[in-house]
C-alpha cells in the first residue's frame, strides 16, 4: 500500500504542509507563544480584546505581526505581562497597502505570563 492510499501522504497532511513551509492557511490552527508588540495597545471591545504580537513560530520576514482575538474582553495586558500563549485558529492573511503581511488569529485559549 502506497503512502497515498494510507493516509500518510505529508502533502495531504494540512498540519505538516504548514509547519514544513511556514505558512499559514485559513482554518489551520494556531498554537504558540507571542510577545505583545508595545508600544501597540490591547484593543478592548465588548466582546474581546484584539492584541498585535510577534510570536516565536512564525517568520517576522513573512509576516510582519500576529493580530490575536482574544474573546475575553476583560484579559488582563500590560507591559509587565506581555507573553501570551496561545491555541487558536488563524482566521485571515491582511496585506497592508505598503505590502507588510499579518496573521489574523482568533485565540480559543490564551493564557498571559
Amino acid at each position: 500500500m502506497s503512502d497515498e492510499e494510507d493516509g500518510d501522504d505529508p502533502d495531504n497532511d494540512e498540519a505538516s504542509s504548514v509547519a514544513q513551509t511556514g505558512r499559514f492557511e485559513i482554518g489551520a490552527p494556531f498554537e504558540d507563544t507571542c510577545t505583545i508588540a508595545w508600544p501597540t495597545a490591547p484593543s478592548r471591545g465588548s466582546q474581546g480584546t484584539q492584541i498585535r504580537t510577534t510570536c516565536r513560530g512564525v517568520d517576522a520576514g513573512e509576516y510582519q505581526f500576529v493580530d490575536i482575538l482574544v474573546l475575553d474582553p476583560d484579559l488582563e495586558v500590560t507591559p509587565s505581562n506581555s507573553i501570551v500563549h496561545v491555541s487558536g485558529e488563524v482566521v485571515d492573511v491582511v496585506e497592508s497597502e505598503m505590502g507588510f503581511t499579518t496573521l489574523a488569529v482568533v485565540a480559543m485559549d490564551a493564557e498571559m505570563d
